[in-house]
């Protein structure tokens, strides 16, 4: 019953910052649990992609940390591992390529912006990939279809994962780097991202009020509108107190 009640209603969800891009709604998915693995991701997306907001290309190439990382190439490489792993969930193993020289040079090559990109070529790419990746959990027959694993130390012989368990590691490499990013920009310029997507002018979300009885306030930590709550003081975080946003982050937002 609730699975159908999800099914029907309709609300459409965006990928962030690519308002061009075909909708895809709620109504798209058939059960609970598919809506659940794309309201996740997108809302990781999001954290990721606020990391990158209002910076030029010279800052999104600059390493602000002993890591080799910066943040351009962290969008790089998360939208080539999700592309990646949706073409594994599509066609096997032969997605997610080899291990010879060429293969490890192209994935070094990965975490960084080449001379001929940009960060808006980048991000382009990305709600690219992300929408693809939407609409295949839309389609896909069975998240219980699965493909054996591409050889590589780092698997088990002879292990298979399922869709459903290839969109879980999306999702957990998406959160994971989008931690990366945060840390990365706030040492470029102090600029505080995580848990901060309140008022963005381009939030992303599932917008399905049917998960939730009221809707007043935007909660970036489930990508729905939740409430009823206060409207939040200008510069405020979006946890709207410093005590649970001082519980997340470790400090209080400014």
């Amino acid at each position: 019953m609730a699975a159908r009640h999800v099914a029907q209603s309709g609300h459409q969800m965006s990928t962030f910052g690519c308002d061009d891009a075909p909708m895809t709604t709620a109504r798209d998915y058939d059960s609970r649990e598919r809506l659940d693995l794309v309201e996740t991701l997108v809302t990781h997306r999001a954290f990721l992609r606020k990391t990158v907001e209002g910076i030029t290309d010279e800052q999104a190439a600059r390493r602000t940390t002993v890591s080799e990382l910066c943040l351009a190439g962290i969008i790089k490489h998360v939208s080539l591992a999700e592309e990646g792993w949706a073409g594994f969930i599509e066609r096997g193993p032969s997605a997610i390529g080899g291990m010879d020289e060429a293969a490890m040079e192209a994935h070094a090559a990965g975490f960084r912006m080449l001379d001929d990109e940009t960060l808006a070529f980048l991000l382009e790419r990305y709600d690219q990939v992300a929408h693809h990746t939407d609409k295949l959990v839309a389609e896909l027959p069975s998240l219980d279809d699965s493909h054996p694993l591409p050889e590589a130390p780092w698997f088990p012989p002879g292990a298979r994962w399922t869709a459903r368990r290839a969109l879980l590691h999306i999702i957990a490499e998406t959160s994971q780097h989008a931690g990366h990013a945060d840390i990365i920009r706030e040492a470029l310029d102090g600029a505080k991202t995580m848990g901060c997507l309140l008022g963005s002018p381009r939030r992303t979300a599932i917008r399905d009020r049917s998960l939730r009885r009221t809707s007043s306030q935007w909660s970036p930590r489930l990508g729905l509108e939740v409430g009823p709550a206060r409207k939040p003081r200008p510069n405020q975080c979006a946890w709207a107190s410093p005590r649970r946003c001082a519980g997340w982050r470790g400090r209080a937002c400014s």
